[in-house]
C-alpha cells in the first residue's frame, strides 16, 4: 500500500481511483469489505457517496484484528454469514432485494413457509391449546424475527457502508380493493420522503406516549402483546388520518437494496451443517428466552412497589407446544 500518495482532507472520487492511488487491487463483495476496513489500520476516512475523504493517516499502522467467527471476533455467527451469502448472491441475481425484514427472512428459508400463517391464523392452524400456549407461541414467533430482523438491519448497514449501493427504507399500506371478482387486497407504495418522515415521526411519538423514551427501550412496548396491539391499532388509525384514507389496514416498513452489475464473493467454504446446528440451538435459545419473560406486579405486601414474577411457568406449556414452537424454525436441510 502506497500511503505517500494520499493527503488530509483530499476528496477521491470513487473506491477504484484511490485503489489505483494507494497500488491496492480492486475488489468486490466480501473481500472489498474486508480490505476496506483493513484500510482504517492504515487512515481514517469519511465517505460521501461514492467519495472518499481522508480524515487521518497513522503513522504506525493499527494492530490487525481477526474477525472470523471461530476466532472469537466480531462476526455474529454462522447465522449470519449465511444471511450475508444470500444477500450476495440474490444481488447478483437480480441487482436488488425488496421487501419488508420478515418477508426477506421468509425468502432466506430461516423460518418455514407457514410461519406467517401459524403466527397470524393461529386459532386455524393449532387446536387443544390452552390460551397460555397460544400467548407463548406468539411471544416465541416475535423473539425469534426480531433476532433475525437484527441480524438483517447490521449486515445491510455494513453493506452500505463499505460498498456502492443504493439503500432505503419506505413504507407499504394494504388496503382492501373492489375489483370485478369482488374485493381483494392490494398495496401502495410511499416513497415521498416527507411523507415517511410524517409516518415516522407519527410512530416516534406514539412510541413515546407508550414509554418508549429511546430504542434500546422498544422491547417493552413490543414484549407485551397486549400492548403491542393497542399501539399498532393507534399507529393505523394515525396513519388513515395523515393519508386521508379510512380504508388502509396495515401499515410497514420495506426495503430496497440496489446495486449495479453486483459480483458476489460467496464463502465457497461455508460449513452447512455448522449452519444447521446453529439454527437448532437458536430455536432452543429462544424456548430459554421466553421462558425467562417476566410480568411487572404490584406488590401488596410494600406499599408502592412492583416485583417481577415468571410470564410462564414450565408446567403451564405442553412439550407438544415446544416442538411446535421449535418448528418455526428451519433446522436442516429440508428445503433442498
Amino acid at each position: 500500500m502506497n500511503l505517500e500518495n494520499i493527503k488530509i482532507g483530499i476528496t477521491y472520487k470513487n473506491y477504484k481511483s484511490l485503489c489505483e492511488i494507494l497500488n491496492e487491487p480492486i475488489k468486490t463483495g466480501k473481500s472489498k469489505q474486508l480490505q476496506l476496513e483493513d484500510w482504517n489500520r492504515y487512515f481514517n476516512y469519511n465517505k460521501n457517496g461514492n467519495k472518499f475523504v481522508i480524515t487521518e493517516i497513522f503513522d504506525t499502522p493499527k494492530s490487525k484484528v481477526d474477525n472470523r467467527s471461530n476466532n472469537g471476533g466480531n462476526n455474529t455467527s454462522i447465522i449470519s454469514d449465511y444471511m450475508r451469502n444470500w444477500i450476495e448472491i440474490a444481488l447478483e441475481s437480480d441487482g436488488q432485494i425488496d421487501g419488508s425484514a420478515s418477508k426477506i427472512i421468509r425468502d432466506m428459508n430461516l423460518v418455514i413457509d407457514d410461519f406467517s400463517n401459524a403466527y397470524y391464523n393461529f386459532d386455524d392452524c393449532f387446536t387443544d391449546c390452552t390460551s397460555i400456549e397460544k400467548q407463548f407461541f406468539l411471544d416465541y414467533c416475535d423473539t425469534v424475527m426480531n433476532s433475525y430482523k437484527q441480524r438483517l438491519k447490521r449486515i445491510i448497514s455494513n453493506l452500505v457502508e463499505y460498498g456502492d449501493f443504493m439503500y432505503k427504507e419506505y413504507y407499504k399500506v394494504s388496503f382492501v380493493k373492489e375489483g370485478k371478482n369482488g374485493e381483494f387486497f392490494a398495496t401502495d407504495d410511499i416513497e415521498d420522503l416527507e411523507t415517511i418522515d410524517k409516518i415516522d415521526k407519527i410512530k416516534n411519538q406514539l412510541e413515546v406516549s407508550y414509554g418508549v423514551s429511546d430504542n434500546s427501550k422498544k422491547w417493552k412496548l413490543y414484549c407485551d402483546r397486549k400492548k403491542s396491539k393497542q399501539f399498532y391499532d393507534d399507529f393505523i388509525q394515525q396513519v388513515r388520518k395523515l393519508l386521508k384514507r379510512d380504508e388502509i389496514t396495515n401499515c410497514y416498513k420495506s426495503m430496497y437494496l440496489f446495486s449495479f452489475d453486483y459480483h458476489a464473493d460467496v464463502d465457497e467454504n461455508f460449513d452447512n451443517q455448522k449452519f444447521w446446528n446453529a439454527q437448532k440451538k437458536l430455536a432452543d435459545d429462544k424456548i430459554q428466552t421466553v421462558f425467562n419473560k417476566t410480568n411487572r406486579i404490584y406488590n401488596p405486601m410494600e406499599y408502592g412497589k412492583y416485583i417481577k414474577v415468571p410470564k410462564y411457568k414450565l408446567e403451564d406449556i405442553s412439550q407438544d407446544m415446544i416442538e411446535d414452537c421449535k418448528e418455526m424454525v428451519v433446522i436442516s436441510n429440508q428445503l433442498n
